[in-house]
């Protein structure tokens, strides 16, 4: 196992300096990397979040029909790559061999599907994980190589699947939990959408909770910070949703254009 790594080595310090310069504290999160201008959930869109100035990146990860662990949104590879098929009806080979880049534009043509050892091996980022295999030994696995690198840490795991979600707390109790919530719905006051937040939290022993940006309120925030939780503002996706994130005083918040999110967050005061 490797020595734990942290964001104090001295290859972190140029992003950190470029944080420590934002006008707000709100840490971003490149959502499947710098998605808008790479494809996402390969090497290329997690530099790119990284050079962008992002605190960390969200990734996506299965198990392979031989047990490997991708990262890959979908569960089939139909979308992103040349290819087709489920992830956990596919060797580790075979989604190797496929290109995961030019859907997206022909100059990521050499892009494929990334292994999570490759990602985690980045340096200078935080990574939220969001698990979407099924099964336990998938779950040991992905527990296994984050431990293996030396960035549990660094690391945040999440999933639509909170039960695995609280099997792995069990299984690595030094893990950190985010779980997600629903969006508000239009018939939704927003006293009921903020009780339904605030209250299903308390069910919980996640350290993060992800309320979505557009949705977000100063007493989400307040009140999730009360349980002592860690508040992350979902996928934003302009600038208003970045200033309701601000405004709010949620700690993180995820974006598929880190790089603007940098910079509209410099402007804050």
């Amino acid at each position: 196992m490797a020595s734990p790594r942290t964001l104090d080595a001295p290859e972190a310090s140029g992003r950190l300096g470029r944080r420590a310069r934002r006008g707000s504290a709100l840490k971003v999160v490149g959502h499947r990397g710098a998605s808008a201008i790479a494809p996402e959930n390969t090497m290329a869109a997690f530099i790119a979040a990284r050079e962008a100035g992002a605190d960390g990146v969200e990734l996506d990860v299965h198990a392979t029909a031989d047990g490997e662990l991708v990262v890959i949104h979908d569960y089939a590879v139909d979308r992103t790559t040349n290819g087709t098929g489920l992830v956990f009806d596919l060797t580790r080979d075979a989604i190797s061999r496929l290109d995961a880049g030019s859907w997206f534009s022909p100059d990521f043509a050499a892009e494929s599907v990334p292994l999570l050892a490759d990602v985690l091996a980045l340096e200078g980022l935080e990574f939220e994980i969001e698990i979407k295999s099924f099964t336990r030994p998938a779950m040991l696995a992905i527990i296994d190589a984050v431990e293996r690198v030396g960035v549990l840490e660094l690391v945040e795991f999440t999933s639509w699947n909170t039960p695995m979600l609280m099997a792995l707390k069990v299984a690595c109790p030094d893990a950190r939990l985010g779980v997600f919530s629903r969006r508000r719905e239009s018939w939704m006051p927003d006293e009921v959408f903020e009780q339904m937040i605030i209250g299903g939290a308390r069910f919980t022993t996640a350290d993060v909770v992800h309320v979505y940006a557009g949705d977000i309120t100063p007493r989400i925030a307040a009140a999730l910070h009360d349980q002592g939780r860690t508040v992350h503002a979902n996928d934003a996706a302009s600038g208003q949703d970045l200033a309701r994130a601000v405004d709010a005083g949620a700690d993180r918040t995820s974006i598929n254009d880190p790089g603007f999110a940098v910079g509209y967050l410099a402007t804050c005061t």
